[in-house]
Order: C-alpha cells, then sequence, then structure tokens
C-alpha cells in the first residue's frame, strides 16, 4: 500500500537517495550529488503548503533520477505562477512539465544521432534503460516509454533483437528498481506508524 506523505515524512530520504545513487555508480550511471530530492522535495513543501501525492511523486522521481535538473527548474518555474496565482495544484504541473522537457530533450538527441547508425541508436536506449528504464515494474511499459506515442523512439520500428537485449538488461537491473520501491515504502510506513502513534490521545482515567 501506498501512502500519501507530509513533507516532515522525508527527512531521511536524502540518506536513501546516497545508497540509491551510489549503486547507480556501481553501474556506471553518472549522477550529480549536487541535487539533495530531501532538501529540495521539503523547500517545495513548504513553498506550496502541500506534499506531492506517491504516484506524483513517483512520477517526479524518475526524472529527478535521470535529469534532476529538469525537476529543479520545473518547480522554480512553477513557484513564481504559483506566487503570482496562476497555478493552483502545483505538483501535477511539475510533474507534467518535468516529462514533458524530459521528453523533449530526449528527442532532440535521438535527433543528433540518428544519422551514426543502427548501434548508436541501441546504446542511446541502454543507456536509457540504466539511467531510468529500471523503475519501470514490467517490461511492456518499458518498451511502451521507448516506441509508444511521445516515447524517445516513437518514429522508430521496432527491432525485435534489440528489444530483447534491452529487455535481458532491464531484468538484470530490476532488482535495483524494486529495492528503491522497497525503501520508499518501508520509510512510508514508518513515518505513519510513528505520526499515528504521536496522534493518539492519552487517555486519563477517573477515580469513581
Amino acid at each position: 500500500m501506498i501512502w500519501h506523505l507530509t513533507c516532515a515524512g522525508f527527512k531521511n530520504l536524502a540518506s536513501h537517495a546516497a545508497a540509491h545513487y551510489a549503486g547507480m555508480a556501481w553501474l556506471g550511471i553518472a549522477v550529480s550529488t549536487n541535487y539533495d530530492w530531501g532538501k529540495i522535495r521539503r523547500d517545495a513543501c513548504d513553498h506550496f503548503g502541500e506534499p506531492p501525492g506517491a504516484a506524483l511523486e513517483d512520477r517526479i522521481l524518475r526524472i529527478f533520477h535521470a535529469k534532476p535538473r529538469i525537476v529543479v527548474d520545473a518547480i522554480e518555474n512553477v513557484e513564481q505562477r504559483y506566487d503570482h496565482g496562476r497555478v493552483r495544484s502545483p505538483w501535477p504541473v511539475i510533474a507534467k512539465r518535468a516529462e514533458d522537457e524530459h521528453q523533449r530533450q530526449e528527442r532532440a538527441l535521438a535527433l543528433v544521432v540518428t544519422d551514426t547508425g543502427h548501434d548508436e541508436r541501441e546504446a542511446r536506449a541502454e543507456r536509457y534503460v540504466r539511467s531510468v528504464g529500471y523503475l519501470y515494474p514490467t517490461g511492456a511499459e518499458l518498451l511502451g516509454a521507448l516506441y509508444g506515442r511521445g516515447g524517445v523512439f516513437a518514429s522508430d520500428p521496432h527491432d525485435e533483437l534489440v528489444d530483447r537485449r534491452l529487455l535481458e538488461l532491464w531484468q538484470q537491473l530490476r532488482p535495483l528498481g524494486q529495492q528503491v520501491e522497497h525503501d520508499h515504502l518501508r520509510r512510508a510506513e514508518r513515518w505513519r506508524i510513528a505520526h499515528q502513534t504521536e496522534a493518539t490521545p492519552i487517555t486519563k482515567g477517573t477515580d469513581p
């Protein structure tokens, strides 16, 4: 079960993110250590007065793990619009803006490398799986993100051999994605139990 978290529920997210990034570094994925999602999230929660829902946060984190600067820029843009009264529900706007910008950058990069041949396109698809694709719960969703509407390779034909290789790579890396999900839910449950205990009133008995 995924719980709706408040800002305080992510006080320990920085250490979790550090461990996650260490695992990504072990896989040869370059991740900037200059972006602390725990702090970024807390600041945004303070600004908007509300946290993102679990589903929205998952969408945002998928982009953040691949290109954190996109998420930071999206938050800053929406904060300005929120302050001027042009946005009422900031987190859905942030998620959509980050996803659109990520897809735009990926499509632009795909156009740059198209002429370098099939091998380079396959290499880019593998980098996508290593950076963010392993977070998809099923292979079908991964292929949909690559080839579906708005996907990185939406205009390219399927190659069954390449697809098979990508799915094999996804299966190898999927345990890391499952660990990320497990840690996320475990921390959410700990926070829920702690705050449920704090919120339970203590009733004093009265002498007859």
